[in-house]
């Protein structure tokens, strides 16, 4: 099961809260975009604990809870958009370390594998190729977060060993 990553172009934009008179960086600004504040101020700016709502085109898009400096999301903080995902973690100049917390996608995936690997030892033996196929996406599946059962990993080379070992026997 192939792992599709986005990437999106940085564009910073200092844009104005709708509830208050201050002004939050938006690193990800795009046209329609407005941010709501309930937080301290200073210089006009989020300044201090506080909650942000992000907005695209009037609809809620995101919520960050969490500490700004001079508009800018620093410290511990918790970032959750509507579709559920959320990333709760140190942030640093706007930005967090996108470690995503285990949600509802990813464990569908999880079952989803799961079920096809307890499909595949029923009908047939997994063969070499298919077993580092399988780890090749687990270990894409660990890197982005997405691997609920670390402990897979460790399963997927023993059982890699285990059918070269009686590759090997046979010869």
């Amino acid at each position: 099961m192939p792992l599709l990553l986005s990437a999106r172009t940085l564009e910073e934009k200092w844009i104005l809260c709708s509830n208050v008179n201050c002004q939050i960086l938006d690193s990800y600004y795009e046209d329609g975009v407005s941010f709501t504040w309930d937080g301290e101020i200073l210089n006009n700016k989020a300044h201090g604990h506080g909650t942000a709502v992000r907005y695209i085109n009037n609809e809620v898009h995101s919520t960050f809870v969490g500490t700004y400096e001079n508009g800018i999301r620093v410290g511990k903080g918790k970032l959750s958009w509507v579709d559920g995902r959320e990333l709760e973690c140190e942030f640093m100049n706007n930005q967090g370390d996108f470690s995503f917390r285990r949600s509802f996608f990813s464990i569908a995936i999880a079952f989803i594998l799961m079920i096809t690997m307890l499909a595949q030892s029923a009908w047939a033996a997994p063969s070499s190729a298919d077993l580092k196929k399988e780890q090749m996406n687990q270990r894409f599946q660990h890197e982005a977060g997405q691997l609920p059962k670390t402990h897979v990993l460790r399963k997927t080379r023993r059982e890699i060993a285990r059918v070269k070992t009686k590759l090997n026997a046979a010869k």
